[in-house]
């Protein structure tokens, strides 16, 4: 096979497979992330300035909490989380502070023990319930509306919007508003001289719902289309973003009063991410795992892998100082062409040089046939990733005979037919983390053209 010339470019200016990387690119994802939820919510209220707070209990369900953003916004007060019979350290560390507390919830959530508490340190605690999360919800708008009068509703189902109700959550923070949830066939009170909005599509909330309330539907095709429509609706333009997991969606609640003038976009391994392309500020809240992290980055900074229906060719670049298999200026790289893993040397082909594509217990990696320079059959799904080992004599990086485990983050264009990959990570678990100087380059074949284009 005949080698395609590299290009050397820097990150700040460079194109990878012929898409621009941003000059202006965003280096670091701040995160906020505690031991556990109560910390983080805590550490969260650390940012803020407060004399009233809001306690929810999320342990099983947030059904009670969904409707705490627009109290948050009219109290300016940080929303911590508790469970049923006990206050965690963290929370109490910091609700003491507050001169006042909602709980959010009958006494099935949260118990009279925590009420009690409270006011025996002199705080004033004040439940606000109904007999269940809908009429819940509507004693929560009255009560913001006692303390500013609601000019904003958001509707949203009780069963099925958990989503939908986080994504609205800054907004209702930002705007005073009461975010309603019902049953998405109706609401029993009149929204006339109230700007409604209808959150989700029609399988949680009805047509004539829309109409009887006068309302603007935002929905889309799943949580995070939905979730991106009302990032476009109210936060349009914005430069800084919060980012969340959509699938623990307690974080996204949780930081609501924090972010209130910046949205919080949900985000999953593969979720499109578009809307954080040319970010100027991204905070990560809660455990979000490498991949997000990175798919994050990826579309912050604009670096894309082509759309083609050729086969698609990438490589990995391997720097390592190793007088057996490894060029040390040109490298190595694994090519990714149609279903063949298929590895190479720009100086050795030695074929007592193993490389292995290992089965994880965590992923379904199908990998059917292995071959003496590292050819494999495979079947890598979005998201997955192979891992691979090399044995090699080398100075300085690793000692003679060493053995080191490379992890490569797998995105597929088509997983039908063609797979790529993306950044590389050293480590020897899955929670791996970078390390420059190990595996420091990465190429992307432009299809259209006869380069790589190498990535440093």
């Amino acid at each position: 096979m005949k080698l395609k010339k590299l290009l050397s470019l820097g990150l700040v200016s460079m194109f990878v497979a012929g898409f621009p990387i941003s000059a202006n690119a965003l280096e670091t994802i701040y995160t906020i992330q505690g031991k556990d939820k109560y910390e983080t919510a805590a550490l969260i209220a650390d940012e803020q300035n407060y004399t009233t707070a809001i306690l929810i209990n999320a342990d099983s369900t947030m059904a009670d909490g969904l409707s705490a953003s627009g109290l948050a916004g009219a109290t300016n007060a940080p929303i911590f989380l508790t469970k049923k019979n006990n206050i965690p350290n963290a929370t109490l560390k910091r609700v003491e502070k507050a001169k006042k507390v909602y709980i959010i919830g009958g006494e099935s959530s949260i118990d009279k023990a925590t009420e009690t508490l409270l006011k025996d340190k002199g705080i004033e605690a004040k439940r606000l319930q109904g007999s269940d999360r809908i009429k819940t919800s509507y004693n929560v708008a009255k009560e913001i509306n006692s303390i500013n009068k609601v000019n904003k509703v958001i509707l949203t189902n009780a069963f099925k919007g958990e989503p939908d109700a986080m994504s609205a959550a800054p907004v209702a923070v930002r705007d005073k508003a009461a975010i309603v949830l019902t049953d998405g066939k109706s609401v029993p009170f009149n929204t006339t001289g109230v700007e409604s909005y209808v959150i989700g599509g029609t399988s949680s909330m009805s047509d004539k719902l829309v109409n009887d309330t006068n309302s603007t539907r935002l929905g889309g095709v799943d949580r995070y289309d939905t979730n991106k429509k009302i990032v476009n609706k109210f936060y349009n333009g914005a430069k800084e973003f919060y980012i969340a997991s959509g699938t623990d969606l307690v974080y996204a609640l949780v930081a609501s009063p924090m972010a209130k003038n910046n949205p919080i976009v949900l985000v999953d391994i593969g979720s499109n991410k578009d809307i954080l392309k040319n970010a100027a500020k991204v905070t990560g809240i809660g455990n979000l795992s490498d991949k997000i992290m990175l798919e994050c980055e990826n579309t912050i900074n604009n670096i894309s892998l082509p759309s083609s229906n050729k086969n698609i060719i990438c490589g990995l670049k391997i720097d390592f100082d190793s007088n057996h298999i490894i060029w040390q200026d040109k490298g190595s790289y694994l090519e990714c062409y149609d279903d063949n893993l298929e590895y190479y040397t720009e100086k050795y082909k030695d074929p007592t040089v193993p490389i292995n594509i290992e089965n994880t217990s965590t992923q379904n990696l199908d990998v059917t046939k292995l071959k003496v320079y590292g050819e494999a059959n495979s079947t890598l799904y979005m998201g997955q990733y192979a891992k691979i080992k090399m044995d090699f004599n080398s100075f300085g990086v690793l000692k003679p005979g060493e053995k080191c485990t490379i992890y490569l983050d797998i995105i597929s264009l088509d997983p039908s037919r063609s797979m790529t990959l993306t950044f590389s990570y050293v480590g020897d678990k899955e929670n791996y983390k970078y390390e420059q100087g190990l595996v420091s380059r990465i190429l992307f074949y432009n299809p259209d053209g006869e380069d790589f284009f190498e990535y440093k």
